[in-house]
């Protein structure tokens, strides 16, 4: 199994959230051969942006995160 490690992880909020529900929604905006980049945004019951966050993590193939 690959394993990952955090490069860049970034939160930006928008609006305060105290209650109800909220729906998150990821999308994989790079998919290299030894990166990945996500953004997930996040949105309240009205269907306004309470925020956004953002990750870029090195994928360790299976040979190597197996090795000594």
């Amino acid at each position: 199994h690959e394993q990952y490690r955090t490069l860049e992880l970034s939160h930006s909020y928008f609006r305060p959230v105290s209650s109800g529900s909220l729906r998150f929604e990821g999308v994989l905006i790079h998919r290299g051969s030894r990166a990945r980049h996500v953004e997930v945004s996040f949105h309240q019951d009205d269907g306004k942006l309470a925020g956004k966050s953002r990750l870029s993590c090195l994928v360790i193939p299976a040979t190597e995160a197996s090795a000594p």
